[in-house]
Parts: C-alpha cells; structure tokens; sequence
C-alpha cells in the first residue's frame, strides 16, 4: 500500500447488503458445472446441428439449464481477425470477426479468447436468449474452465469453435490446420442481458469476473448470514498473511518478513489465488506467479472477498480498478442496495472488513475520486483489519512479493 498521501477512496463493507450473498468458496470446477448441468433438457423448437459442414447428419443437441444454454462439441480453430503468423496461415483465414472491438476493429482471434456460435440456424435465433456480441460463456475441457465472450459467428447449421487463444488457454492444440480436438468440449452460454459484458468486450479481465459471477449463479450455493462477512473478511486476511509468515511493515518500512512469494508451497497459494479468486488458470508456474505481468494483489482481494461470502454483490476482478469504480459508482448513484460503497477516503473513517485503495506511482495525480469511473488505472487496495484512533492495520497481497500487513497513519 502506497502511504498516506496517496490514499484515495475507502470500500464500505455494508453488512447488512451482504444477507442473501451466496458463498463462494472458490470459483466453480469443471466437475462442478458439469455436475450442475444435469442431464440435456433440450431447447424447445431448436433442431441438432453438425460439427462439420461436410457431415451427412446432425447429431449436437442444444440443452437448457436455469439461465444458460450448453452443449457438447468438437472445437475448431477460428482464426478470424488475428495479427499472428499463425493465424494468417489459416486456410481459411478471413481478417473480419462478426463481432468488433470497441475502437470498431475486428477481434483478435489470435490474442482474445472467444467461442464461436452459427448464424441463426436450425430454428435457433440468439436474440430469442438474449445472446449478442459479447455474451459471456464458460468452455470446458478435460477438466479445465476457461471463460471467453461471444466473439464470431460461424455457418448455419455447424457449431463447435473457438479461437486460437481460448483453444490455447485450454490445452488444445491451436493449430488453425491441423489443431482443434473432436469432442469432449462442453460450451455453456450464459443468456440474458445480465451475462453480456459492456464495452470493451474484448476486455478479458472483466468477461473472466463476469464469468465466475455467472457460473457461480448456475450452481446455487447457499447462502453467508450477513453478520458473519465483515468478520470473515477479516479472519481470512489474517489467517493468509499468518500462513505466509506474518510480514509486517509499519508506514511502508519492512519491520518483519516473512515468506516469499516464490517460495516452495506459497506460490502455489497465489495460483489458488488467481484460480480461485478471479477464475484465472492460465497463472499455474512460479515462474509466471513472480513475474511482473502478473501482480497479483487483486487476485488475493478477489480470493478473501469470495472466500468471506460476499458472493456475487462483489465484482471480483484481476484489476484493483474494477471494484474500485463499481463501488464509487454506487456511491455517486446514491444505490442504498449496494454492498461495496466507495467513499472518499477524507470523508469516511474506515471500519474493519472495508478496503482502502490507493493508485500506483504512476498514477498518482492523475486518478481522483472524482474522475476514476470509466478508466483503467493502476492501483492497489488493503483490506482493513484493525482500526485504531489514528492509524489502521491493513493486509495486503503481492505487497513486498508477499502477503503482508501494514499499519498506516490516518491522521
């Protein structure tokens, strides 16, 4: 956490908002979701679609479950759009996606993870579901859970494919050639507005939170009492930062240390961290935990939050500044049902179980209170774990490559 000087909004942990969340003690497994699909109940009205155009008969059956629709497939590799060498190998390489970014440019199948689904065909038409541009989706194969948005439409009639980059993230072969898998791919597509990520939708980050918001949806847990978050909030900061050894700092000055993150046995809790907190399974070596590009800080605020039960009134995200926006928005709305309430750190005292955020170095001058809704900022936030008449105790990841709790001047 940044010092004093740089603090600049404090997250309300409203309580008594937090009664029906559901929890959430990790982000959902492929065995999970499978579980929870059950058996096919298929689309009414809706015909079967072929894997291949060159296939005699149809034989993939649309499915509905609660508010999604799935089904099992091949995966072919969508090239469409891609900037690499390897996509525009691609045979049947076309730089155009259905679906556009936010500056009106194609998607890039080679960098963005979407899937794929047919021109309205077989007595399917996505907008009966709500299904547009952007509609967020969970892929699964051999036990792994990547989540993507709606980002092309293919042939009539044909369904099962994805892109280069979520075939990638998922352990296929991405090979526009000669990669793709047969079967064993099960698609979930989430329907309705609620699952249709706003723009950008090519932001990744934010259709993977929305993801593991939806998927959570599917599975009905049950449900935290709303006197029990504010303090698991806090009892689960400091039962991570004790099992990382206690370091403590004291206004930003190393006083303890403890473990590293790249020690044997801890960076394989910040993996649980990105897995579990932001639905992230791309993060799985030490290599990639310590490096740079991949600050983990949110990803361990994401992880208390989820494991505490705040469920799905929380916006778990990979970027301090996806929450950070959402809960001074809900303040500047005046949104009495918001559970995250964002204030300006010189008006509010924080309270145990609240966060307070700060923007990075580079930052620092440049995002306010006033002007950071709508942007992308580097950032950070402490959870609160002990307030006192002038100072507060805050726990923190990826603070000093470690969890960490530092004790901060507020006055």
């Amino acid at each position: 956490m940044n010092s004093k000087q740089g603090l600049f909004v404090a997250i309300a942990t409203i309580a008594t908002q937090l009664a029906a969340a559901p929890i959430a003690s990790a982000a959902p497994t492929a065995s999970e979701l499978l579980g929870a699909l059950g058996p096919c109940s298929p689309v009414q009205g809706v015909g079967k679609f072929k894997t291949d155009e060159s296939q005699a008969s149809s034989a993939i059956q649309l499915c509905r479950k609660d508010k999604a629709i799935w089904f099992k497939a091949d995966l072919d590799i969508d090239c469409d759009g891609g900037s690499t060498a390897a996509c525009k190998a691609d045979a049947a390489f076309l730089p155009e996606t259905s679906c556009v970014a936010s500056n009106g440019k194609p998607l890039d199948a080679s960098l963005l993870p979407f899937f794929v689904l047919p021109l309205n065909s077989n007595g399917f038409k996505t907008s009966d579901f709500g299904i547009t541009c952007g509609t967020v989706g969970a892929v699964i194969f051999n036990g792994k859970v990547e989540y993507a948005i709606l980002g092309d439409r293919g042939p009539r009639g044909v369904i099962g494919e994805a892109s280069f980059a979520l075939a990638k993230r998922l352990g296929i072969n991405p090979d526009p050639n000669s990669g793709g898998v047969g079967s064993g791919v099960t698609y979930i597509v989430f329907t309705g507005r609620e699952a249709v990520l706003s723009s950008p939708i090519e932001d990744h980050a934010r259709a993977q939170a929305l993801g593991v918001k939806l998927a959570e949806g599917l599975l009905q847990r049950p449900q935290a009492p709303a006197s029990s978050v504010k303090s698991n909030i806090q009892a689960t900061a400091n039962e991570q930062w004790k099992f990382f050894g206690e370091q403590t700092m004291k206004n930003d000055s190393l006083v303890r240390r403890g473990q590293s993150e790249g020690d044997e046995g801890f960076w394989q809790r910040v993996v649980q961290y990105w897995k579990e907190g932001v639905g992230n399974q791309a993060v799985t070596t030490r290599a990639q935990v310590m490096s740079d590009g991949n600050p983990w800080s949110a990803a361990f605020v994401s992880y208390v939050m989820k494991k505490s039960g705040a469920g799905d009134r929380f916006v778990y995200a990979p970027a301090h500044s996806t929450y950070i926006n959402a809960a001074i928005k809900s303040a500047k709305a005046g949104d009495r049902s918001a559970a995250f309430i964002g204030h300006k750190i010189t008006d509010y005292k924080p309270k145990v179980g609240d966060l307070v955020c700060a923007p990075r170095a580079e930052a620092v001058g440049n995002v306010t209170y006033d002007n950071a809704v709508g942007r992308s900022y580097k950032s950070h936030c402490d959870i609160v774990v002990g307030v006192r008449s002038a100072e507060i105790d805050v726990i923190g990841g990826n603070v000093a490559n470690s969890v960490t709790r530092n004790t901060v001047k507020t006055v």
